[in-house]
Protein backbone atom coordinates (compact mmCIF):
# COMPACT_ATOMS: atom_id res chain seq x y z
CA UNK A 1 0.00 0.00 0.00
CA UNK A 2 1.55 3.50 -0.86
CA UNK A 3 1.89 6.53 -0.52
CA UNK A 4 1.53 6.96 3.19
CA UNK A 5 1.06 9.16 3.94
CA UNK A 6 -0.72 10.06 0.92
CA UNK A 7 -3.31 13.04 -0.28
CA UNK A 8 -5.46 12.04 -3.53
CA UNK A 9 -5.24 8.71 -4.23
CA UNK A 10 -4.02 5.08 -2.75
CA UNK A 11 -2.71 2.70 -4.43
CA UNK A 12 -2.77 -1.05 -3.21
CA UNK A 13 -0.62 -4.35 -4.59
CA UNK A 14 -1.58 -7.60 -3.89
CA UNK A 15 0.44 -10.81 -4.40
CA UNK A 16 -0.22 -14.28 -3.57
CA UNK A 17 -3.89 -13.60 -3.37
CA UNK A 18 -6.83 -14.70 -5.49
CA UNK A 19 -8.60 -11.86 -6.21
CA UNK A 20 -12.10 -13.15 -6.69
CA UNK A 21 -12.22 -13.36 -2.67
CA UNK A 22 -10.78 -10.30 -1.62
CA UNK A 23 -12.74 -7.20 -0.25
CA UNK A 24 -11.36 -3.80 1.45
CA UNK A 25 -12.97 -1.94 3.78
CA UNK A 26 -12.22 1.85 4.48
CA UNK A 27 -12.76 3.18 7.76
CA UNK A 28 -12.93 6.42 9.48
CA UNK A 29 -10.71 6.57 13.13
CA UNK A 30 -13.82 6.07 14.83
CA UNK A 31 -14.62 2.85 12.91
CA UNK A 32 -17.52 3.78 10.59
CA UNK A 33 -16.87 2.16 6.74
CA UNK A 34 -16.67 4.84 4.74
CA UNK A 35 -16.24 2.08 1.53
CA UNK A 36 -16.35 -1.30 0.70
CA UNK A 37 -15.87 -2.97 -2.18
CA UNK A 38 -15.35 -6.06 -3.97
CA UNK A 39 -11.15 -6.11 -5.51
CA UNK A 40 -11.22 -7.36 -9.04
CA UNK A 41 -7.65 -6.87 -9.59
CA UNK A 42 -3.87 -7.03 -7.73
CA UNK A 43 -4.00 -3.58 -8.46
CA UNK A 44 -6.08 -1.66 -7.17
CA UNK A 45 -6.36 1.97 -6.79
CA UNK A 46 -8.50 4.14 -3.81
CA UNK A 47 -9.85 7.62 -4.08
CA UNK A 48 -9.02 9.46 -1.16
CA UNK A 49 -9.10 13.07 -2.43
CA UNK A 50 -12.80 13.08 -1.21
CA UNK A 51 -12.35 12.64 2.64
CA UNK A 52 -11.46 15.08 5.18
CA UNK A 53 -7.59 14.74 6.55
CA UNK A 54 -6.82 12.75 9.00
CA UNK A 55 -5.96 9.07 10.08
CA UNK A 56 -8.13 5.76 8.49
CA UNK A 57 -7.80 2.04 7.94
CA UNK A 58 -7.98 -0.23 5.17
CA UNK A 59 -8.83 -3.78 5.73
CA UNK A 60 -8.46 -6.13 3.59
CA UNK A 61 -10.68 -9.30 3.63
CA UNK A 62 -10.99 -12.69 2.01
CA UNK A 63 -14.12 -14.20 2.66
CA UNK A 64 -14.84 -12.61 5.56
CA UNK A 65 -11.75 -13.24 7.15
CA UNK A 66 -9.69 -10.45 8.30
CA UNK A 67 -6.34 -10.57 6.55
CA UNK A 68 -4.76 -7.17 6.97
CA UNK A 69 -5.22 -4.13 8.04
CA UNK A 70 -2.86 -1.09 7.38
CA UNK A 71 -2.93 2.82 9.44
CA UNK A 72 -3.41 5.24 6.49
CA UNK A 73 -2.70 8.88 6.67
CA UNK A 74 -4.91 11.35 4.67
CA UNK A 75 -3.27 15.04 4.60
Amino acid sequence: MYPNPTKDFLKLKLENYKSENLTYHLYQLDGKIIETKKIENLDVTISMEHLASGIYFLKITELNKDIKTFKIIKN
